[in-house]
């Protein structure tokens, strides 16, 4: 059976019209005047453009520990973990709000066997669907706290076009109602080097392996077993370094699995679809970003180039013919 995973950001939450941006937040949190003394969102009052890479900025933040005693730092660090805990309970019951308006699924949103593929050429669609062999399944991780992924699969899927299993469905950073997750992905994103318990509650991946839940054996398993990986609605940051470094792994180890990038550039037109060289810059752009996260150059990063596919702005990654032909 072909295994297809669908790695998921932000951006399905976005084509759903719901208002799941940090900046959206942020604006919720200043309306509302919640907790006035935080100083996490004293910095974002000042700043928030800067904020709008929440996690990546939050592990700049930590710059003002530098200068401080090992024992002043554990005193503040304790303080920044209990204003973050503030900002995620603020932050899970604005989501909530956001993901409770989602009542019904709009039309165009339908999972079919071969909505992740329009866009990618004829030729190199072929390739795909001859590395799935006939029967498939899809598997999902998704990294938004919303369960707007869940509906989705619950209300509108459409198997009619050949044989398709739903798989795994797994909510990498946890989810509004349990094991809500933010932080940087490594220590190299910290100012300042803490002690391991205040430490590993700004590191996702080590907060998330201390949850002792799995989560992240289910990710390496997931990914390990797919023939092709899609993402769609992500930025590729760099704060989820690790799970785009097992992404990269997974891909150097055949040179028949597949990785399929949709992403959203306003400034790509169909005159950049047209004329070959625009579209190979765009193109370069984003498999650079993958792939930089890699560790590899030269001729390694060349061979992965070929096994990446990317599509531009694309409606919804759940296709429904009917709606959008």
């Amino acid at each position: 059976m072909g295994q297809l995973t669908f790695i998921i950001g932000n951006g399905l939450d976005l084509s759903l019209k719901l208002e799941t941006e940090y900046r959206q937040f942020y604006e919720y949190v200043r309306t509302y005047g919640l907790h006035p003394d935080n100083k996490i969102y004293k910095a974002i009052e000042e700043s928030p453009e800067s904020w709008s890479d929440f996690e990546y900025q939050l592990g700049n933040y930590t710059e003002y520990l530098k200068n401080k005693s090992a024992s002043e730092q554990i005193k503040e660090a304790r303080i920044l973990q209990s204003e973050l805990g503030e900002l995620i309970g603020d932050l899970a019951v604005y989501l909530k709000k956001e993901d409770d308006s989602l009542v019904a699924i709009p039309n165009g949103f339908s999972l079919n066997r071969t909505g992740f593929m329009i866009g990618i050429n004829q030729y190199s669609q072929q390739k795909i669907i001859n590395e799935l062999a006939n029967n498939w399944r899809f598997n999902f991780i998704t990294l938004n706290y919303t369960r707007s992924l869940e509906k989705i699969l619950k209300d509108r899927y459409d198997l009619n076009n050949g044989r398709v299993d739903v798989g795994s469905v797994l909510h990498l950073h946890g989810t509004i109602y349990e094991d809500l997750t933010l932080g940087v992905s490594d220590e190299t994103q910290l100012f300042v080097s803490l002690p391991q318990e205040q430490k590993e509650n700004l590191i996702k991946p080590e907060l998330i392996a201390s949850m002792n839940d799995g989560r992240l054996e289910e990710m390496n398993e997931i990914i390990d077993s797919s023939d092709v990986l899609v993402l769609f609605g992500t930025s590729i940051g760099d704060t989820d370094d690790y799970l785009w470094k097992s992404v990269i792994e997974w891909l150097t180890l055949s040179k028949s699995r597949y990785v399929i990038i949709h992403t959203y550039d306003p400034k790509y037109t169909d005159d950049a679809k047209v004329f070959s060289p625009v579209q190979k810059q765009y193109t370069s752009i984003i498999i650079h970003k993958l792939l930089s996260h890699s560790g590899l150059d030269g001729d390694e990063i060349q061979a992965l180039r070929k096994q990446i596919f990317v599509i531009f702005n694309s409606k919804s990654l759940f296709y429904d013919k009917s709606v959008n032909s």
